[in-house]
C-alpha cells in the first residue's frame, strides 16, 4: 500500500493561496492530515465542500486537537464535551489567573489500550502514557470496540491539569474513528508526535497512516 500524506500547518493567513492549491490536488494524496491548527485559519483557509468530496471518495482525513473542532463544525458532528466554568469567590483582578489555570500546557496521561484494534498495533503494553496539550474532549463510543484507546480512572501521571478539566479527561476518549462514504476521519485529541521525542505514541500516527484501511 502506498501511502501519500499532505500535512497542513497553517501558520498566518498568507498560507491561504497555497492551501487551496493543495486541496485542488488533494486527490494525488490517500491522507490529508490537519494539525493542531487555528480554527479561524482552518475556516478562511479550507474549503469544506471540498474535504468532504475528498474524503466521501475514499481519502482520509487525520486531525488533530483543535482541528477536531473545525471538523466537527463543517465535516462531520463530534460529540464533544467541556464543563461550565464558574468562578465563585473569584474578585476581578484574579479573573486572568483563574482562567489561565483552566489551560492544560503539557501533562502526562495513562491509558488502556485494547491491543486487538489496528490503532494499537505494535504497542507491546496494554497501557500507554499519553501527552496532552490541549483541552479537546470527544466522548466515549456506545460500542467498547470503537475505544481502543481509554484513560484510567485515575489517569494523571505527570504535569499540571485543573480539577474540571481532569474530570473531563475521564468521561473522554482521545481517539475516535469516523466512516463516511468509501474514506474514514481519523480523530485524536493528544500529542501523539510531540517535538519528535515522544516516541511510544507515534505509532499511533503510523497506524493511522497505514492501518486505517482495516479499522
Amino acid at each position: 500500500m502506498t501511502i501519500k500524506s499532505n500535512i497542513f500547518k497553517l501558520v498566518k493567513k498568507n498560507d491561504f493561496k497555497q492551501i487551496y492549491k493543495l486541496i485542488d490536488n488533494n486527490k494525488s494524496f490517500n491522507v490529508n492530515i490537519f494539525n493542531n491548527n487555528n480554527i479561524s485559519l482552518l475556516e478562511i483557509c479550507i474549503n469544506a465542500n471540498q474535504i468532504k468530496e475528498y474524503v466521501n471518495d475514499g481519502g482520509n482525513l487525520i486531525a488533530y486537537r483543535n482541528s477536531i473542532k473545525w471538523v466537527s463544525n463543517n465535516i462531520y458532528e463530534i460529540e464533544l464535551i467541556s464543563n461550565s466554568l464558574v468562578a465563585k469567590d473569584i474578585d476581578f483582578d484574579e479573573r486572568e489567573a483563574f482562567l489561565d489555570a483552566q489551560e492544560t500546557g503539557g501533562a502526562i496521561f495513562k491509558s488502556n489500550i485494547d491491543k486487538s484494534h489496528p490503532i494499537n498495533y505494535g504497542i507491546e503494553s496494554t497501557s500507554l502514557p499519553l501527552f496532552r496539550n490541549s483541552n479537546v474532549y470527544m466522548t466515549k463510543d456506545q460500542q467498547s470496540y470503537n475505544n481502543p484507546i481509554l484513560y484510567t480512572s485515575d489517569p494523571l501521571i505527570s504535569g499540571y491539569v485543573s480539577e474540571e478539566n481532569l474530570s473531563l479527561v475521564k468521561k473522554s476518549s482521545p481517539f475516535k474513528l469516523v466512516k463516511r462514504g468509501k474514506g474514514k476521519i481519523l480523530l485524536m485529541t493528544d500529542n501523539t508526535n510531540f517535538r519528535a521525542f515522544w516516541f511510544g505514541t507515534n505509532r499511533i500516527l503510523l497506524n493511522m497512516l497505514f492501518h486505517s484501511n482495516i479499522m
